[in-house]
């Protein structure tokens, strides 16, 4: 569960992020404006660890009762 907070803290830093900076680009009218693909990419990556934190978390503690 500590990676799916984890995950889900950093996938909104990263959303705040994006937004603040698309809204500069756009104020500034800034025609070279950088690649957004690096911070694609790593939304998605705080994305999976968020999902598969929570999966593991959640079938953890169901097995863990199981056994």
């Amino acid at each position: 569960m500590v990676s799916a907070g984890i995950g889900a803290v950093a996938t909104v830093l990263l959303i705040a992020y994006g937004t603040e900076s698309g809204t500069w680009v756009d104020e500034h009218h800034v025609s070279n404006a950088p690649s957004v693909l690096g911070l694609m990419i790593l939304t998605a990556l705080a994305i999976v660890l968020f999902v598969g934190g929570l999966i593991v978390g959640l079938i953890g503690t169901t097995r863990a009762g199981r056994v």
